[in-house]
């Protein structure tokens, strides 16, 4: 999956960040992709609506 980000619009100080599970051909000019997801696809398919996300590693190979 691609990830991106969204703005949540003019001075807002606010955006989302997303996974994509194929190609959004409608979000293309829109946000921005600054990275994929390449393992962990089995925890991201079990997030439900309302997790909260406390703790994230981002590591460089």
């Amino acid at each position: 999956g691609a990830l991106s980000m969204a703005n949540s619009g003019p001075d807002t100080n606010g955006c989302q960040f997303f996974i994509t599970y194929a190609p959004q051909h409608g979000l293309d000019g829109k946000h921005s992709v600054f990275g994929q997801l390449i393992e962990g696809m089995n925890v991201l398919e079990k997030l439900e609506n309302g997790d909260v996300i406390k703790r994230i590693v981002i590591e460089e190979k």
